[in-house]
């Protein structure tokens, strides 16, 4: 008696074999999309505080504080002042900017392309205002003054699960 073809338990264990497989090869095919979804997700996260560390330095770098043009306002909680900032056309034009979270974005407003959104998902910020650099300087929480910036800016970002904090130098003075 010659044996032509499976029987139908062969057949049965090899598409049960096959199944397995298939499904083991989905869940590592899915382990490797999700993490490459959160590697994507942190880049961009990163890239988006580069960016505006970039741009906060640029502004705070050009800070410009005369009795003429506008003072510098700072409190705990938002700060406005008038600095020289790249509009996308590439000339530098003056800008009142205004710092404070917004619907739990950290935007930089008074732009004439308009507002900037440069932190999300953040709770609330702290701004301070450093008197002198060098020695035992002072960190005040509020700045008002028509005829002069403070020496540095220390911008503490709150989020859901970290704190972040950044200090900005401000234009030389005089």
């Amino acid at each position: 008696m010659s044996r032509r073809g499976f029987t139908l338990i062969e057949v049965m264990v090899a598409v049960t074999i096959a199944a397995v497989l298939t499904l083991m090869a989905h869940s590592v095919f899915r382990a490797v999309a999700d993490t490459w979804r959160r590697f994507d997700e942190s880049r961009r996260h990163y890239d988006r505080m580069m960016n505006a560390n970039r741009f906060l330095t640029e502004a705070f770098l050009s800070a410009e504080v005369r009795r003429d043009i506008g003072d510098f306002e700072g409190s705990t909680d938002h700060l406005a002042f008038d600095c020289w900032l790249q509009s996308p056309d590439g000339w530098f034009e003056r800008v009142r900017l205004s710092l404070a979270v917004r619907q739990k974005r950290l935007v930089a407003s008074g732009l004439p392309w308009g507002a900037l959104s440069l932190t999300r998902d953040i709770d609330s910020v702290r701004f301070a205002y450093r008197l002198g650099l060098g020695g035992p300087g002072q960190w005040v929480p509020n700045w008002d003054s028509p005829v002069s910036a403070p020496m540095a800016i220390r911008l503490v970002r709150f989020m859901a699960t970290t704190t972040d904090s950044t200090v900005y130098l401000v234009k030389e003075r005089g």
